[in-house]
């Protein structure tokens, strides 16, 4: 009988990643992504709530829900529409 060895494990050696790239506006595009998705969920969560606590006055609950639904479509339209443009943009090259 043969005994197999155990395959030997690879000793995990420390890839230093050497920055090749960095973009001239990345820190500015990550900065602008991080303040749209926050106030993205802001907005989901804040405009909804003060269409709840919002009742009664001279405004119909549908025309309150109408501008409800308007500026959270307008926050999270927003967003998505500067991730799309933002996709193609190289922040760095490792």
């Amino acid at each position: 009988d043969k005994t197999e060895e155990a395959p030997k494990e690879l000793e995990e050696e420390e890839v230093k990643s050497e920055v090749l790239y960095e973009g001239p506006f990345a820190s500015l595009s990550l900065r602008l992504k991080r303040v749209s998705i926050t106030s993205a969920a802001v907005s989901l969560v804040g405009v909804p709530l003060l269409v709840a606590l919002k009742t009664g006055g001279d405004i119909p609950a549908v025309g309150s829900m109408a501008v409800g639904g308007t500026a959270v479509l307008a926050a999270t339209g927003s967003t998505i529409a500067l991730s799309y443009c933002f996709s193609p943009y190289i922040q760095t090259l490792e």
